[in-house]
């Protein structure tokens, strides 16, 4: 193999490794910050704790997306109605970096500042810099939980009108002048319960005449919340182990039996 016809390979290999060009990528806390879990005394369960973890963030390709489609497809009562609008999905990768200044997991109970109930979930906030082109963008967030905001479905579209208007846009409520967004959604746990909240957000392009909506990629995001009783704490266990050997060394050696 030439000088030539190597290099050419090398250069197709690096094109290869990093991906489709101008695709959209993530930067800052793509893990959550801090890392750990925060756990709580669940005042609801005595004996039990909150335990809230916020998830790795990742891009979400261009492209259709059930869980997103299964989030649009439901009818919010007085909110939104599916019916009246088109989806559809560019396959035109966004030359973006979404900055992820803030995704971390919050646990806040009665008698903390400024709450008089308890919560536990996630806070995300994105920053980023659109040009020219992407300025009429906005977001769309798509919500799967287990623990819905409708009885009646798992899957549901983050949106809120001020008034009845079931044909007002699918938009993020939400919207920053700079562009960023910004959410921070909470949950509350029964006793040895499982809670999973998973987001799905999308840069779309909005056509409010046509009625008309074109998906471009995003990021998935999100949070569980688990309530549970406590594992009991490995140094005291040592230590209780310890202590029921040694007595029983001392009760064998004086000839006593349990």
């Amino acid at each position: 193999m030439t000088i030539r016809a190597i290099g050419v390979a090398l250069a197709l290999a690096a094109l290869a490794a990093c991906g489709p060009a101008g695709a959209l990528t993530l930067a800052g806390f793509t893990s959550p910050s801090p890392a750990a879990a925060v756990n709580s005394p669940c005042p609801a369960h005595p004996g039990h704790d909150s335990i809230a973890a916020a998830l790795e963030a990742q891009v979400l390709a261009a492209g259709p997306n059930p869980s997103f489609i299964a989030a649009w497809s439901f009818v919010l009562p007085r909110e939104w109605d599916p019916a009246l609008w088109t989806l559809s999905w560019s396959t035109e990768p966004l030359d973006a970096t979404l900055d992820i200044t803030t995704n971390a997991a919050y646990n806040l109970k009665p008698g903390d500042p400024g709450y008089s109930s308890f919560y536990a979930g996630a806070e995300m906030r994105i920053q980023w810099s659109p040009t020219t082109e992407q300025q009429s963008l906005q977001w769309i967030q798509g919500i799967h939980t287990n623990r819905p905001r409708y009885t009646t479905t798992e899957y549901y579209l983050d949106v809120f009108t001020l008034r009845p208007a079931q044909d007002q846009p699918p938009a993020y409520p939400y919207s920053f002048a700079d562009h960023h967004f910004y959410d921070k959604p909470s949950r509350w746990c029964e006793a040895d319960q499982h809670i999973f909240w998973t987001a799905y957000l999308y840069l779309a392009r909005i056509d409010r005449v046509a009625k008309s909506v074109t998906m471009f990629e995003g990021v998935q995001w999100g949070f569980t919340v688990d309530c549970l009783v406590p594992e009991p704490n490995g140094l005291l266990v040592l230590i209780s182990g310890g202590g029921t050997c040694l007595a029983l060394l001392i009760r064998r050696r004086h000839g006593r039996a349990w």
